[in-house]
């Protein structure tokens, strides 16, 4: 699995609503997080998601493979490849309010990049701030 060192979680997030066991936050950005009441973290919740979905990291590593093959030099943002996901596979996934999370997007990038060789650097990644 990627190093988690790679993902940085918001200094400050401000709670909106908790419900049925889920908690949504709002980051000083205005990122919307939802996340279980017992995970404090982004990457919690995406490592959770992983392990309950593992069809949704099949899937994007075989969009990212097609865009590699027909695109060898060019990078490619993950979340043009969570819209096609969702665009092209019904998606069933457990454990979440929503079926495929904007916030799981750079988890998914990293974890490709650094699980599958053939797609080292391929997508646009920000810098971390700091």
């Amino acid at each position: 699995m990627a190093d988690p060192t790679l993902w940085d979680e918001p200094a400050t997030a401000t709670p909106l609503m908790s419900a049925r066991g889920v908690e949504v936050w709002q980051t000083k950005h205005g990122q919307v997080m939802v996340h279980r009441s017992r995970e404090r973290s982004i990457l919690q919740s995406a490592k959770r998601f992983h392990a309950e979905n593992p069809h949704v990291y099949r899937i994007l590593c075989e969009l990212a493979r097609k865009w590699r093959k027909r695109f060898p030099d060019r990078q490619v943002g993950i979340g043009l490849l969570f819209e096609i996901a969702r665009w092209e596979h019904h998606f069933v996934t457990t454990g979440e309010p929503l079926k495929l999370n904007h916030n799981y997007r750079k988890f998914y990038a990293h974890l490709l990049m650094a699980d599958e060789p053939d797609l080292a650097n391929l997508f646009h990644t920000r810098k971390q701030r700091g």
